[in-house]
């Protein structure tokens, strides 16, 4: 299981972005992986996808994809943990969205990001 970052689907909806290349051809060679992406990902790339346009093919691109929804068994012990998270790497500033990774790939033992 691949956990697909913000950056990620930014670049491959945005195709003026740095990264854009560089996301396709990662994409390509994860073509019989499975696809995950957490909810706070997807609120990530909405408020970064300001314009209808942008948002519409970020929508297009999760069901061709497809992208499935990463949901935790437990969403109690997953926010607990992703808080504990934040407070242990505060010093880097981190967001929710790559707490919720890091914790999603650790409390699986299965995904990587």
């Amino acid at each position: 299981m691949i956990l697909v970052d913000t950056n990620v689907l930014i670049a491959l909806v945005d195709r003026m972005d740095k990264l854009h290349g560089r996301s396709v051809k990662d994409l390509v060679k994860l073509a019989r992986a499975e696809l995950r992406v957490t909810s706070a990902v997807l609120s990530e790339c909405v408020f970064a996808l300001p314009r209808a346009d942008q948002r519409g093919r970020l929508s297009l691109l999760l069901d061709r994809l497809p992208v499935m929804p990463f949901v935790f068994k437990d969403e109690g012990v997953a926010r607990r943990s992703v808080f504990a998270w934040l407070d242990r790497y505060g010093d880097h500033t981190p967001d929710y969205a790559d707490a919720e990774l890091c914790v999603a790939a650790t409390l699986t033992r299965q995904a990587r990001v």
